[in-house]
């Protein structure tokens, strides 16, 4: 068995894992890396320094390394060729490459798990996988086996509903309103808290300068606001939760109407995974999400096709 690198781009952070012959392996973390936010040669530089961190675990197995794997998040099919010459720049000699979305990725995953589930779901295969990603960014992203369809993941500033970034940013401005308006928001005290910034004039300031990144990292205060359940933290947290869960639900909801109108069963089994940090951290606000298109499902009355009872979560 060769040795393998197995490459998981985020626009947080990144993961590798190093496997080799034994069953033996190695985590590494590096610096995010979305295609569209990074010159080449900074995703070279990325690179580089992870085959270096690499060498100083076991070089020996580096040196046997003959496939490697880079899933990224703002790839798209002509860059494709780009990043595996880079690829095959930074550890020469290697026998395979692939070179896919963070999405391929995340469903490859989802659809690898078909053997354990369909058993659960009474030994019959899936027609559709769908999942929910929701991390810094977000989308819902799904196949019926001949079509692939996504809603949502076109960035921060015009799309991403229900990410980490959404719920950050709409916490921070219905927070300040509240503020404004009644005089106190303890809401708006933990997120000034968590910057360790004491006035309203030093937020602002903060915000105008913040990356998307910066602002993202907030969204854990809020939901931990959610999820205390007392106080006026909790019920503004909750007008942000929502509205996060009832858009990511929506969109998950209007995919799956779209790939089920495209088969010709006349009766389809839906599969629905969910990734992405904010989801993966915070299983509350998954099973929010999965209960609101539960409810969706179960009112649709335009697809006879397709009900909860058709549903693996």
């Amino acid at each position: 068995m060769a040795t393998v690198l197995a490459i998981e781009c985020g626009a947080t952070s990144s993961t590798a894992l190093l496997s080799w012959p034994g069953g033996d392996s190695k985590l590494f973390k590096f610096d995010p890396a979305n295609y569209l936010l990074v010159s080449q040669h900074e995703l070279e530089a990325k690179l580089m320094d992870l085959s270096q961190d690499l060498a100083k675990v076991d070089e020996a197995q580096l040196r046997k390394l003959q496939t490697v794997g880079i899933a990224m998040p703002g790839l798209f099919s002509a860059d494709k060729p780009i990043v595996e010459e880079l690829v095959r720049r930074i550890w020469p000699g290697l026998h395979h490459v692939w070179v896919g979305q963070d999405l391929d990725s995340a469903m490859a995953c989802l659809q690898a798990a078909d053997g354990v589930d369909a058993v659960d779901a009474g030994a019959q295969a899936f027609d559709i996988h769908c999942f929910v990603l929701s991390g810094t960014g977000s989308c819902v992203y799904g196949t019926n086996g001949s079509t692939s369809l996504k809603i949502g993941g076109h960035g921060h500033v015009i799309g991403d509903g229900g990410s980490g970034y959404a719920i950050a940013l709409l916490g921070l401005r219905e927070s300040l309103k509240e503020f404004e308006r009644t005089g106190e928001s303890t809401l708006f005290n933990d997120l000034k808290k968590s910057l360790n910034l004491p006035t309203t004039l030093e937020l602002v300031r903060w915000s105008v300068l913040a990356t998307k990144t910066d602002v993202a990292s907030l969204a854990p205060v809020v939901l931990n606001a959610w999820k205390k359940g007392v106080g006026d933290s909790t019920a503004t947290a909750s007008r942000v939760v929502d509205r996060a869960a009832e858009e990511l639900a929506t969109d998950l909801h209007c995919l799956v109407q779209k790939l089920t109108a495209e088969t010709e069963k006349k009766s389809v089994r839906v599969k629905i995974g969910f990734t992405g940090s904010i989801l993966l951290e915070n299983p509350d606000f998954k099973e929010k999400i999965a209960r609101t298109f539960e409810e969706l499902a179960r009112g649709d009355r335009k697809s006879t096709r397709l009900n909860s009872s058709h549903i693996t979560i």
